[in-house]
This record gives C-alpha cells, structure tokens and sequence, in this order.
C-alpha cells in the first residue's frame, strides 16, 4: 500500500505487517503475514491501528477529486499548507486531519452527519472535542448530511442539508 510505502521512506521507521499483542506494558509480540514473529520493546508502546477511509457516496465527489487518509501521503501530500479544508467525517480520522491542519493554520470546516463529534465514543468527550475545536477556529457543521460536491475554478463547494430541519 502507498502509505507502507511513505513510512519506509524513512531511515528510522521499520513497519511490520502482522497481527501485533502485548506480552507486558513494553513487550509487543508481532506474528508476521509471512510467517514467523518479531518481539518488540520500549519504554513507551503508541498505538496507531489506523483504518479505512469511508468514502461516501456523494453526486460530484468523484469530478470534484479528494484525498483520503491512504491517498494523503504519498503524491497528494501538500507542498504547503492548504489554505481551506473540508472535511466530511467526524470520526477518529476525520477529526485528526481537523486537528493537524488546524495547527499547521489551515482553515478547517469538518462536516459531520451525527449530531456529536466522535459518536462511537463518550458523550463527554464529544463535548470536550468539540470546544477544543471551536476555541482553535475550527467550524463544524454538525447534523448535516452532504448532498453534493462542486468545483468551481480551484475550490471544491459543499452542499449540505440539515438533518434535523431539512434546510
């Protein structure tokens, strides 16, 4: 895949596919897909599972173009900062991509269809996000459904529809 691909790159980074349990609090066991099994330690073990992109089924995303979290790095990785971001989701990835670009000064609009950000999570730490987010400058729309996606020059213009009133 193109993200292995962008972390191998990197003379410090070694990737293991497999399926990875801890042994201890600093001891990773990882069975590897091409057989055989890697111990991993340190004194600190981050987690990063990653996961798949949900791409909804959006009239004129496609024409529109978009990246992904798996077609970000690689070739579509910005040479700088975007000036704007839209982005549909506000699950665990969807939120990540708010907060980095957030911080790198990209103006950020997350478009979540729930009513909270992070639904699968406690209510309170929606809540806590979501005043994060705000205090950075971050808009969100939540409740909204996206209902099409447009280009017009160089910007991408998203059409949405409240869920609650209609509008």
């Amino acid at each position: 895949p193109k993200i292995q691909a962008y972390y191998e790159q990197f003379p410090n980074v070694d990737t293991y596919n497999g399926t990875a349990s801890f042994v201890d609090n600093h001891t990773v066991e990882v069975a590897l897909n091409a057989g055989g099994q890697e111990t991993l330690t340190a004194e600190t073990v981050l987690i990063g599972t990653g996961a798949r992109t949900n791409v909804p089924s959006v009239p004129g995303l496609e024409e529109a173009g978009y990246v992904t979290s798996e077609t970000f790095f690689a070739d579509a990785f910005p040479k700088k900062p975007y000036r704007s971001l839209l982005i549909i989701g506000g699950g665990p990835i969807g939120c990540e991509f708010a907060h980095i670009f957030s911080a790198a000064g990209t103006r950020v609009t997350l478009v979540q269809h729930n009513v909270r950000l992070l639904p699968k999570e406690e209510e309170e730490i929606s809540a806590f996000l979501q005043d994060q987010f705000r205090h950075l400058g971050v808009t969100l729309l939540l409740n909204k459904e996206t209902i099409q996606v447009r280009r017009e020059g160089d910007r991408k213009i998203l059409r949405v529809r409240d869920r609650a009133t209609g509008e």
